[in-house]
């Protein structure tokens, strides 16, 4: 699983759970859909009721009385012929119908099946008497839909139908184009207008356009952020660099023109070596950050949080301990799981405890970490009795470069790498003073369930 992975799955958790219950354009579109076919079918349904039911009905009642005469004429004629069942079949191929001879019980005596199948069917009966017994006639004769077409009040249904539908397609192309594809457009020229420093605005949309267009507007304040933060990085690194850089170039300037004294040369090489030696760790933690925020893959695991607290006692326990640090460890939490990368969860509690290291001035120096299950994370809180933090600059303690001790010449880069890391896990990192006057790191990982 890769870092994108886990912060994509954090992100459609984040988004499923801000757009529940809003309506989707699936959802619109099968409404509208649905408004369309029922606004189509109550317009017909009045068209025929209203205008040309009654004519529709008189027409119905002229063809059965025309195959009512039919049958009753057939059946005469029948009764009268010498070979009635030639007669019957000559019949029922001219007319083109489907004929049925039955007797008094039922019994079917001749079936002629003649036409093809149709949509509309008229059927007429009569009695006959065939070779001295008395029969049933039924005749079966099908309406093709060509000649039912060419019927005045079929022809102004399917009028109203195309006419019905045209208006339906306009409505719906309007209000279509005014509700989605306008809005795609209007956002297609923000991305473009972007590029030439105009920023784009959110919007009140709850469907998935207003939800794209969101999500763009804060792409784009990421982007800008993540410049402002590279701009700072830079700004920093070259003031950091260029403060001990211009110490050791002045020093070496002076040993090399000579007579200097063995002492005062000695000052000189100790002070460069010392320069060196901050440009140095600043150049490995930048290069830390930068191999943090190009890690594309992370080795995920399942873990227990007495996996956790395990890695955590044999990693640090003996370190801090040599610096006179005690260490308390308390698992509240000892059913909960998560999945993430051991090594780097290792790298983000080395940062902590060094960063807390360097702020204790207490002869007692204690660090305390606690576990907690806290809905669907796993809460981690590192608590350290150090001097703390000023209120108005724990937000900014995770910051690239930013450091709250004044007296550092190099701003550090350990926390920001705690967040990137945890923020590649799909959780979040916070601080906040304590009651013994330190600092509380708290860490949230989503649980593995």
């Amino acid at each position: 699983m890769s870092r994108a992975d886990i912060k994509r799955a954090a992100f459609d958790a984040s988004a499923d759970e801000s757009y529940r219950g809003r309506m989707s354009l699936r959802y619109r579109m099968s409404i509208i859909i649905l408004i369309i076919l029922g606004l189509n079918a109550l317009t017909l349904s009045g068209w025929y009721g209203f205008v040309i039911k009654e004519r529709v009905t008189e027409d119905f009642s002229v063809m059965q009385a025309d195959a009512d005469a039919t049958v009753w004429s057939i059946g005469e004629t029948a009764s009268l012929s010498e070979n009635p069942y030639d007669f019957l079949r000559a019949e029922a191929q001219r007319i083109d119908a489907n004929l049925i001879l039955r007797n008094l019980e039922g019994e079917t005596l001749l079936s002629l099946p003649q036409s093809k199948q149709k949509s509309i069917w008229i059927r007429a009966s009569a009695l006959a008497e065939i070779d001295g017994q008395p029969c049933i006639i039924e005749i079966s004769k099908g309406i093709d839909l060509r000649s039912f077409a060419a019927n005045a009040q079929a022809r102004s249904l399917i009028w109203v139908e195309i006419i019905i539908i045209c208006i339906i397609l306009l409505i719906v192309s309007c209000v279509v184009y005014m509700l989605y594809i306008r809005p795609v457009e209007d956002l297609d020229e923000a991305v473009r207008g972007y590029k030439h420093g105009l920023r784009p605005i959110s919007t009140d949309r709850s469907d998935e356009i207003g939800k794209l267009q969101n999500s763009f507007v804060d792409l784009m304040q990421d982007l800008d952020e993540e410049k402002s933060k590279q701009s700072r990085i830079i700004a920093s690194i070259s003031h950091d660099i260029k403060t001990p850089l211009t110490s050791v170039m002045g020093y070496a300037e002076r040993i090399k023109k000579g007579g200097l004294s063995e002492e005062r040369a000695a000052r000189y090489v100790d002070t460069i070596y010392q320069k060196s030696l901050a440009i140095r760790d600043l150049i490995n933690e930048f290069d830390d950050y930068i191999s943090c925020n190009m890690r594309s893959q992370y080795n995920p695991m399942l873990l227990t949080t007495r996996d956790l607290c395990s890695m955590i006692e044999s990693e640090y326990r003996d370190e801090l301990a040599s610096s006179g640090v005690s260490v308390s460890i308390e698992n509240r939490a000892e059913e909960v799981r998560i999945v993430a990368d051991i090594s780097q969860l290792r790298r983000v509690f080395g940062n902590i405890f060094g960063n807390s290291l360097k702020h204790m001035e207490n002869e007692v120096k204690r660090i305390e970490v606690l576990l907690l299950p806290k809905h669907n994370a796993l809460e981690i809180s590192v608590i350290d009795n150090g001097t703390g933090v000023g209120e108005d600059k724990l937000q900014k303690i995770f910051e690239p470069l930013y450091t709250s001790d004044v007296g550092r010449s190099v701003a550090g880069l350990g926390l920001a790498i705690c967040k990137e890391i945890v923020e590649g896990h799909g959780g979040k990192i916070s601080a906040r003073n304590n009651s013994y006057g330190g600092l509380t790191v708290v860490i949230n990982l989503p649980i593995s369930h």
